[in-house]
């Protein structure tokens, strides 16, 4: 059976305020007559879409009250797809989730939520996909021996090994510069990469880029100069090059885990004993991707 989950305010035009009773009522009014999805399993990475299909019923004969009556023509209904959009009471759509989703029909009276049964399951075929495993230490040296070569040729080095970890938010670089010279100058980027798939491919964009340099404060009044030259240098360098080069170097790395032949279909974190990374970290963390048959 459906069941509250809201409790809301009375209404200002004169329906009663729907406490639990009333709610259960109205849920009593509501027949979802029909939910379902064509066709019922889809292959993986979304390449065909689903259409759900759904016929709800309200009866308003039903009603012991006229207030009961008056209250249901306010309902409305919604359904789940990432947040919840208001549907009307027969109708279809075509959906592509990424993976087997439990879709729910509700019906919506003022900010009360009453879930509506059954609920559906649109199942994606993975019998012929697998996992791969990238974690943070296979990545850590990769980008070590990158930035080295980088920085080396643009006359800075690291000051420090890189520090690489992988997360919730993504996967989080800090590199720690520094450009030798007649004042040498530290610089720390910190990097933060999310992934997604895309045609078959991960796909990777910045979700943070900070560059912090610290220059001695005197430094901007006795020599402009060289602070001309060290500015130019970390928007030059720092801020457009490192930038463009760490993006493709990142984008070659976790290519090169993936064979051509297989498709790219969902990117999530590593867990430690069926506990997802955030509640039991492991070390570096890691990146599971699905990959399936093209």
């Amino acid at each position: 059976m459906p069941s509250a989950q809201a409790h809301i305010e009375a209404p200002s035009d004169g329906r009663p305020e729907p406490d639990d009773s009333v709610l259960q009522q109205l849920l009593d009014l509501i027949t979802l007559d029909s939910f379902t999805a064509n066709p019922s399993t889809l292959p993986p990475c979304g390449g065909q879409p689903a259409t759900l299909s759904w016929r709800i019923t309200t009866h308003p004969e039903r009603a012991t009250s006229v207030a009961l009556r008056q209250a249901l023509s306010f309902v409305r209904f919604t359904i789940n797809l990432g947040r919840d959009i208001f549907v009307p009471a027969v109708g279809s759509m075509q959906v592509h989730p990424p993976r087997t989703t439990v879709f729910v029909l509700s019906a919506r009276y003022g900010q009360a939520q009453l879930g509506l049964d059954p609920t559906l399951i649109l199942r994606i075929d993975q019998s012929l996909c697998s996992t791969t495993t990238i974690t943070a230490d296979q990545l850590r040296p990769l980008v070590q021996l990158a930035a080295e070569q980088f920085l080396r040729q643009k006359g800075a080095r690291l000051r420090s090994p890189v520090g690489l970890d992988i997360g919730e938010n993504g996967i989080h670089v800090h590199l720690a510069i520094v450009r030798p010279g007649t004042i040498d100058v530290d610089v720390d980027v910190d990097v933060v990469f999310q992934l997604y798939p895309n045609n078959c491919a991960i796909q990777l964009m910045y979700a943070r880029y900070n560059v912090d340099a610290d220059l001695p404060w005197w430094l901007y009044l006795v020599d402009p100069v060289i602070v001309g030259l060290i500015e130019a240098f970390l928007s030059l360098v720092i801020g457009n090059e490192l930038r463009g080069e760490l993006l493709n170097r990142f984008q070659s790395f976790l290519t090169s885990f993936i064979p051509s032949n297989l498709c790219v279909c969902s990117v999530s974190f590593a867990t430690a004993l069926g506990v997802p990374l955030g509640q039991l970290p492991i070390s570096g963390g890691a990146l599971l991707i699905l990959t399936c048959p093209r």
